[in-house]
């Protein structure tokens, strides 16, 4: 099923903010091109980052979606490139430049010092040129801090970012 807005259950309290917050940036109603949303496994996140995704595609809006995991795994590709394969340089240029970068599941990968330092890099060249700049995760804010305090700050600025806190339960328990 393709993830869309329209097919997103909304009738699971928790979730209004997060709806509004995705809506906006998918269609251009916001100023704010930074997204952080935090909530708990299964409570639609990635739904609405698809949504969100879908949504800037048909508007000709090139997003890169990445679960974070694979983010860190591509990255570590550019470090000793086979021929004919990018190098960390080129591949860390596309990150920072690419018009919509999306991480998924931030915090569930088991995150290097190295990789943590890559992702700073990235989002603080995205949020010097103020690109669309979209991450989710289950954990905390407070176990996020200690390993990348200088990208959640970024995040934390009204300015250009909103931080939303899905708050519905898990939908997939709701189906059965």
């Amino acid at each position: 099923m393709i993830k869309t807005f329209e097919n997103f259950d909304t009738t699971i309290p928790g979730s209004e903010k997060a709806y509004a917050a995705f809506k906006a940036l998918a269609d251009g109603t916001t100023d704010k091109p930074f997204l952080f949303c935090i909530g708990g496994v299964g409570n639609g996140k990635t739904h609405l980052i698809m949504a969100t995704v879908n949504c800037l595609k048909e508007r000709r809006i090139e997003a890169w979606y990445w679960t974070a995991g694979a983010f860190f795994n591509y990255l570590k590709s550019g470090i000793n490139p086979p021929p004919g394969f990018s190098d960390l340089d080129t591949l860390m240029y596309r990150m920072c430049h690419c018009p919509v970068l999306v991480l998924d599941d931030l915090g569930v990968e088991y995150g290097t010092k190295w990789e943590y330092a890559q992702l700073d890099q990235i989002i603080d060249a995205r949020y010097r040129d103020e690109l669309i700049t979209i991450v989710s995760t289950n954990k905390g804010i407070e176990e996020l801090i200690p390993i990348m305090e200088r990208v959640i700050s970024r995040f934390t600025d009204t300015e250009l970012s909103q931080m939303v806190l899905n708050k519905a339960g898990d939908y997939r328990k709701k189906r059965h």
